[in-house]
């Protein structure tokens, strides 16, 4: 289950609301590491204490990709290389946030590396594939996300990719270019270096 047993907090507030008849409390996270200014900020007349910086930036905007991708928790390739030891990571997508000029590989933190992740490890591995198929622009990931997508119905990150991948196969039926999201945080074409 991603991040599900990382939040076991959130998960026995989600219990006792489902017992309570009452929906439950979407808790999503957006992790970068890197260097931000934290502090009170501000005059005299007005005081807050908070954090700024391009890191900041990024770590709201994987914040509320979440919701996009029907994730739970996304972090950056810079909290994956300092993690992945303990944690089991997949690829997501490759994306230019607005304001930022290098492209950023974005990954789902999907479980600790405690007991048995031999299932985890053989989704993210077959995740792996589909996006290696991705990334060449071969026409049978497709197929492959779909074959996925059977076995694993409620998977977000597939049915996104899904969807790009319909909504850029119509837009090239009808000779017109790929649409753009308005949030700025815009995936970066395959081939592209």
């Amino acid at each position: 289950m991603p991040a599900g047993p990382l939040l076991p907090a959130s998960t026995e507030l989600n219990e006792t609301f489902a017992a309570e008849g009452w929906p439950p409390y979407e808790t999503r996270f957006g992790l970068h590491t890197g260097d931000a200014v934290v502090g009170n900020i501000g005059s005299s007349d007005r005081m807050n204490y908070t954090a700024l910086g391009a890191t900041i930036n990024l770590a709201a905007r994987l914040e509320q990709l979440n919701k996009s991708y029907g994730t739970q928790m996304l972090v950056s390739e810079a909290v994956k290389e300092r993690a992945e030891s303990d944690f089991v990571f997949r690829k997501v997508d490759r994306i230019r946030p607005k304001g930022f000029a290098q492209a950023v590989t974005i990954f789902e933190l999907r479980c600790e590396r405690t007991g048995d992740v031999a299932a985890e490890l053989a989704f993210c591995q077959r995740w792996d594939d589909i996006d290696r198929l991705l990334e060449e622009d071969r026409p049978t990931a497709v197929a492959d996300i779909a074959a996925l997508l059977r076995q694993y119905p409620g998977d977000g990150v597939a049915q996104f990719h899904v969807r790009r991948l319909s909504a850029a196969s119509e837009s090239t039926m009808d000779h017109q270019p790929e649409s753009r999201s308005s949030r700025g945080d815009l995936p970066v074409h395959r081939r592209q270096a």
